[in-house]
């Protein structure tokens, strides 16, 4: 068996999709796409630039809020790609 590349599974994917999605479903969602790319440089922060607060459940399940824990000491923040 060949392993398929990322581009492969991709496309394959995305056959599927077109297959059961309504065609005014998957214009709507493509135009969510382009409009996302085009704003995507909007989305993250240069090196050095503060971020904006937010609350979040800790791993321990604790609500954390940003602006307090820098009260006290540095906030690394670290974002993980959870199983799609």
């Amino acid at each position: 068996m060949v392993a398929q590349s990322l581009d492969d599974k991709l496309a394959a994917q995305r056959a599927q999709s077109a297959e059961r999605i309504p065609a005014d479903k998957q214009a709507l969602m493509e135009q969510a796409t382009r409009e996302l790319e085009a704003e995507a440089w909007r989305m993250g922060l240069a090196v050095g630039e503060a971020a904006p607060d937010f609350r979040l459940q800790s791993v321990q399940g604790e609500t954390v809020e940003l602006r307090e824990v820098l009260r006290s000491r540095s906030a690394v923040l670290s974002f993980y790609r959870g199983q799609w």
